[in-house]
């Protein structure tokens, strides 16, 4: 039976080769930091639009992601400030196997809370929640900056850390950067967008391209030795 299976995998790939349609893969990538900002009295008026702005390095071949971005700020009456915003996203879509291209539509699931350790590297970040009964702002809409146009996101509403990894729409989602009170809350938002109108660029992964070098530089001593 296994046999079978894999034959039949793979008569479909090399007819979808002689088609010269893409074998696809689908890839989840993330979380990584796409937000962090210590939000004051100041910055903020009834409604308070933020741009910010982020680049992803991740696949095989790794791919950069840049992709902007827009969120709306509203302080809670109570607001005294400051308090560290961060923001996560998690990227999902297809790939094109035998290139490793990010193609089609692609979804952006971003989540935002308290930056729980603000000095951290980016990498490092991790996110706490807002005080569910009394949050020092909501996070009310989001937009995302295409090349051509702007993708507004949906709001998934608040969502308590600890029922994050019982949410479908997450599945498969890496919460281990989630700390602190389980009942704090975050704001979600997801959007599904062209992944050709951002900007994507890959790039060979830095094990490959040590690899490259030591095969090159193995190369050149073997024609060292030859010519001697």
């Amino acid at each position: 039976m296994t046999s079978s299976k894999v034959r039949i995998f793979f008569s479909t790939a090399v007819i979808m080769a002689i088609a010269g349609v893409p074998s696809l893969t689908h890839a989840q990538y993330g979380p990584f930091a796409d937000f962090r900002a210590s939000i004051d009295q100041v910055d903020l008026d009834a409604s308070s639009m933020f741009d910010t702005g982020c680049l992803f390095a991740c696949g095989t071949p790794w791919a950069k992601f840049g992709i902007r971005d827009r969120v709306n700020l509203a302080p809670n009456q109570n607001f005294s400030g400051p308090v560290d915003v961060g923001g996560f996203v998690v990227l999902t879509g297809d790939v094109d196997v035998a290139t490793g291209t990010p193609i089609n539509d692609w979804t952006f699931t971003t989540f935002y809370g308290i930056d729980a350790n603000p000095q951290s590297a980016d990498e490092d970040m991790t996110l706490t929640g807002f005080d569910a009964v009394d949050p020092p702002l909501a996070i009310s809409e989001e937009t995302f900056i295409g090349n051509s146009q702007d993708y507004l996101a949906t709001s998934l509403g608040p969502y308590a850390i600890q029922d994050l990894s019982a949410e479908p729409l997450f599945d498969g989602f890496d919460f281990s950067a989630f700390v602190g009170d389980p009942s704090s809350i975050v704001y979600a938002f997801q959007a599904t967008v062209p992944i050709s109108d951002f900007d994507v660029q890959l790039v060979p992964e830095p094990s490959v391209c040590a690899l490259l070098l030591t095969a090159l530089l193995a190369a050149t001593a073997t024609r060292t030795r030859q010519q001697h």
